[in-house]
């Protein structure tokens, strides 16, 4: 599938927004965490850092995507694992008890920080369908079309030089 060069860039958008709309959702739920130590929203941003690679990769792709390539397969992989760990905690969370996260009103909607984790993560699904139907396209030069032609040389051996 040919993929526009903007799409990285519009991929490159969502991700850093996926990564401020997390971070929302992380402090809406561990609120009271964070009134009793002020200090804690160091480590939620520490831990969800290496977060903010996938933009900057799809910037390079935006940038150059024949030379900065290689990377397509490091952002699949930082997308799989990014959607795995959403799967986890939407499995997981409705086992917990004691947590009770502020909902956040968007427009005219309430939304709970969960209801911004299911949002967040059928986004991903259609950005990594697509960026896994991606494949480099190989530009072919007119002179790259045939081989140069070569006239063929005999080489004597060396019963036949004598």
């Amino acid at each position: 599938m040919k993929i526009n060069k903007f799409f990285f860039l519009i991929n490159s958008i969502w991700e850093s927004l996926r990564f401020f709309l997390l971070f929302t959702a992380i402090v809406l739920t561990f609120r009271l965490i964070i009134l009793i130590d002020r200090q804690a929203i160091f480590w939620l941003i520490l831990s969800g850092s290496s977060q903010l690679l996938l933009p900057v990769g799809l910037i390079f792709l935006f940038i150059n995507p024949e030379k900065n390539y290689i990377l397509i397969n490091i952002i699949r992989v930082g997308k799989i694992l990014g959607i795995f760990a959403s799967f986890l905690l939407i499995l997981i969370e409705p086992l917990s008890r004691g947590l009770k996260p502020l909902s956040l009103k968007l427009f005219c909607f309430r939304l709970t920080p969960m209801a911004l984790v299911l949002v967040i993560t059928f986004f991903d699904l259609i950005f990594l369908f697509i960026l896994l139907s991606y494949k480099k396209t190989i530009r072919e030069n007119e002179d790259q079309g045939s081989l140069p032609d070569f006239k063929e040389t005999k080489i004597l051996e060396s019963s036949e030089e004598q």
